[in-house]
């Protein structure tokens, strides 16, 4: 071609996907993560036919709707409700959807009376809720999301969370996000990305805990070796005998409803939902308090009978210092975030445990929440654990450090 010699020695193939290769079926939801650069959105684009691979196939049954760039192709001098029916059309819908599904978009977005003002009159956040708004209402078998969920406020990012439950059911979802929890809330499988290589597909947990040990600088090869020698600890319920403890007799409190709720958070019973709340404890609750060895093993175990199906279901259990400062907040999401089995109506038990109390010495509250997040089915203070040290230790969590020395 006439270049001079030094560039064409330094030209080399970039391979942006290597070997990508996955199934995806109707109703399933999968989350793609990685590090910048890793190849997700080279992956979407043609998922979406932007892009045309050099080799392989993507085999499709249904069409596909991308929520990749909210707003990219607003007019700015044109009003909202304007570009509404111009991306409405672009996303290929006729007349007739656009008029039964324009007010429900409208009312979505929370817009208002600025539906009617030009775009260009919009904050970034207005953009983003409109586009998501119009793009959501027309999705298609497929929905690809690529960092949309970060939309709007925390209202409206529930409200957003909530409409994507809805339609799990009907569509199924691509999902690329930074955000761990979004993937662990939304997907029934993920892969991981590194470097155009995908270095783990799979249950959505182990595949977190491999996208926790990327580092920018590894290789493929150096990766794959981390993620292969990773140690699996698999979780075990201790056998004792537990104590049945009816929480409407022990939920006794010496402090006054009012100010447990001002310190350590709002009680909410919704008796049309949930009913039959039992714990197991193998340390008995007197007068409201628990009296522990934090040298101890700590476990407790959740019965309850759900009244109704829900979308999912994971229990909560807070623990707050006497000023009300939540301390630790372990929960069972890894355990029952994903399982259709558990969030269906019936009797139900879960077990808690701590193999040694991660607490120091100190008087906690602990609360017990059951969530259909994200809203609550039920949250109570359920009692008082009071944690006496077997040994001088300070602060306020128990680290499981190791200490070594040695004579130099």
């Amino acid at each position: 071609m006439g270049f001079p010699v030094t560039l064409q020695e330094s030209a080399y193939d970039f391979w942006a996907l290597n070997n990508i290769s996955f199934d995806l079926y109707r109703g399933e939801s999968i989350g793609i993560v990685g590090l910048n650069g890793a190849g997700k959105s080279t992956l979407l684009k043609i998922l979406l036919e932007r892009l045309v691979p050099d080799r392989g196939t993507v085999i499709r049954n249904g069409s596909i709707g991308g929520l990749i760039e909210l707003g990219a192709g607003f007019h700015p001098e044109q009003t909202g409700r304007k570009n509404i029916l111009i991306n409405a059309r672009l996303l290929g819908a006729n007349e007739r959807e656009i008029e039964d599904k324009l007010e429900l978009i409208i009312k979505f977005s929370e817009l208002g009376e600025y539906i009617d003002m030009p775009v260009k009159t919009y904050s970034s956040g207005m953009n983003v809720r409109l586009g998501f708004s119009i793009a959501i209402h027309f999705v298609r078998d497929l929905v690809i999301l690529d960092e949309v969920l970060a939309v709007g406020d925390f209202e409206f990012k529930q409200k957003c969370h909530r409409l994507i439950h809805k339609l799990k059911d009907q569509k199924s979802f691509v999902l690329v996000s930074h955000n761990t929890r979004d993937i662990n809330l939304f997907c029934d499988k993920a892969m991981l990305l590194h470097k155009g290589h995908m270095i783990d597909y799979g249950k959505v947990d182990d595949v977190m805990k491999s996208y926790s040990l990327v580092n920018r600088s590894d290789t493929y090869e150096v990766l794959k070796e981390k993620i292969a020698n990773r140690k699996v600890i698999k979780k075990q319920v201790s056998k004792k005998s537990f104590i049945e403890n009816d929480i409407v007799k022990n939920c006794t409190f010496s402090e006054s409803e009012d100010y447990r709720i001002s310190k350590f958070g709002r009680i909410y019973k919704n008796i049309d939902n949930i009913a039959d709340i039992k714990l197991y404890t193998q340390n008995t609750i007197e007068n409201g308090e628990v009296f522990l060895d934090n040298s101890e093993r700590f476990q407790l175990t959740i019965e309850f009978k759900l009244l109704v199906d829900v979308s999912h279901i994971r229990i909560g259990l807070p623990f707050f210092s006497e000023n009300g400062q939540m301390v630790i907040g372990p929960d069972s999401r890894e355990e029952t975030l994903r399982s259709k089995e558990f969030s269906e109506k019936g009797k139900r038990r879960i077990t808690f445990e701590f193999k040694e109390c991660p607490l120091v010495e100190g008087r906690y509250l602990v609360c017990l929440a059951i969530n259909n997040d994200p809203g609550f089915l039920y949250r109570d203070h359920i009692f008082w654990i009071n944690v006496k040290n077997s040994v001088g230790l300070f602060g306020t969590v128990k680290t499981n450090s190791i200490w070594n020395y040695e004579f130099i």
